[in-house]
């Protein structure tokens, strides 16, 4: 699911920030802040885009809050909507073309889980992966996002300033930390396996320092920020909800005809049972 998952991911984003602030008229902090959640991974997404961004925290807070309110509807609704496809005989009725349309477009990896999981283990399995995949694109997206900020502040400056451009542009740009490492552990992983227990142990301890991080953030935050705030971070992570349920089917749909026709042409020069023509295995493996 990588051609999917990146133009999700590059669209969700472009089309918040520019429904949020061209639009609805709100800042662009919040804005791009509901965006990285909503494309990548929800809290985590948020909280590594806070230091590039230089976002208060009440803004993390209102984010993340819409993130949890329409992730969690997407919990019951993803099943719902396989129901009816099923009952249907449309196209999505395939389990692991619909698990990578959850893993695709739900914002949080337990929220994938727990959606996927409601269904069967097959759309479990490919939803997970399908969601992993679009972590993984936290790092280049910080990266990226941090190397156009400072490009900006650039062009924004005076010529004299810009005279010393590589300078500033040293000082300018912020460099995430957190992306270089998280890149750096699945270049490692990757090569080296470490015992299931010391993994287990790894992530219990991940899940320890979020929750603390969280903890920290909504101790910060006063819940009358959040009232003041108003209805249009809600209103702009509605629309984004009904975007990757929507646009997210149109994709998934579009890239799923797109390679299985290709692959069924390039089958009928190489006809032979070693070339799989499985809809499963050939989608998820050539996406």
């Amino acid at each position: 699911g990588i051609l999917i998952d990146l133009l999700i991911v590059t669209t969700t984003f472009c089309l918040t920030w520019i429904i949020g602030v061209r639009f609805l008229g709100m800042d662009r902090v919040t804005a791009m802040l509901i965006g990285s959640g909503c494309s990548i991974c929800g809290a985590a997404a948020i909280l590594a885009t806070q230091p590039i961004l230089q976002a208060q925290n009440d803004r993390v807070t209102i984010a993340i809050s819409t993130i949890v309110i329409f992730g969690t509807i997407g919990i019951f609704l993803y099943p719902a909507i396989f129901l009816v496809i099923r009952d249907l005989n449309l196209f999505f009725s395939n389990e692991t073309v619909f698990g990578i349309y959850i893993g695709s477009t739900i914002h949080e990896v337990a929220q994938v889980v727990a959606a996927s999981g409601a269904i069967s283990e097959d759309v479990t399995g490919s939803a997970v992966i399908t969601k992993m995949v679009r972590v993984m694109m936290l790092g280049p997206f910080l990266l990226i996002l941090s190397s156009l900020l400072a490009i900006e502040h650039q062009q924004l400056i005076s010529k004299e300033d810009r005279a010393q451009s590589f300078k500033g542009w040293m000082n300018q740009l912020h460099i995430p930390w957190f992306a270089v490492w998280f890149i750096v552990v699945i270049c490692f992983n990757s090569f080296v396996s470490l015992p299931n227990t010391w993994i287990h142990g790894l992530v219990v301890f991940d899940n320890l320092l979020l929750a603390m991080a969280m903890a920290a953030l909504g101790m910060s935050t006063q819940f009358q920020v959040i009232v003041k705030a108003g209805l249009l971070p809600l209103q702009l992570a509605a629309i984004i909800f009904i975007w990757l349920l929507v646009g997210g089917a149109l994709i998934n749909w579009g890239i799923t005809v797109l390679l299985s026709t290709d692959i069924t042409r390039f089958n009928d020069f190489f006809p032979g049972d070693r070339f799989i023509t499985n809809l499963d295995f050939k989608f998820f493996w050539r996406v």
